[in-house]
């Protein structure tokens, strides 16, 4: 990811509030449903601040399939996804999803790809961190806020074959 870029870092900190977080919950979602419906799934309104995907993953209890839309690093062949709520005390619902499965999907710029599903131990998310701190610097005050050890799950492609139906 290129340089941040002075708009970018305003955003970033401005992003970091308590404020820019609990609006981020209700805003983004709906903003990013809206970009990537006119974009035919390649584009996020959020990609203008990090790297984003869409999970695919099944609910634990009812089967349900659900798409959440998330930041992402990379590491080592991996998608990085930490699990911060936004700074909440509590652990997002897709990490309890993702903790009962051991596979998932991800859609990234419009392509599905399967991917297995790993809770990075402490050594694996010493590693990871400073990547994911890298595209969202924000995700440090939101596991200060939170009060709670954030879980980061590693996400890797399963074999080469990816597939374009969503």
């Amino acid at each position: 990811m290129p340089a941040p870029t002075p708009i970018l870092r305003i955003l970033q900190r401005i992003g970091r509030t308590r404020a820019a977080a609990a609006a981020s919950r209700r805003v983004v979602p709906a903003l990013d449903g809206l970009v990537e419906r006119a974009s035919h799934g390649r584009l996020r309104a959020s990609d203008l601040l990090f790297p984003t995907l869409i999970l695919e993953h099944l609910g634990r209890r009812s089967g349900r399939r659900f798409r959440t839309p998330l930041a992402y690093a990379v590491s080592d062949g991996a998608y990085v996804l930490a699990a911060t709520n936004f700074g909440r005390a509590q652990h997002p619902a897709w990490s309890h999803n993702l903790l009962a499965a051991t596979q998932a999907a991800i859609v990234l710029k419009g392509e599905r790809v399967h991917v297995s599903v790993t809770l990075a131990l402490d050594k694996e998310k010493a590693l990871v961190w400073p990547e994911l701190l890298r595209i969202w610097p924000g995700f440090a005050d939101y596991r200060e806020r939170s009060g709670r050890e954030i879980r980061v799950f590693l996400l890797r492609p399963m074999g080469a074959a990816r597939d374009d139906r969503s």
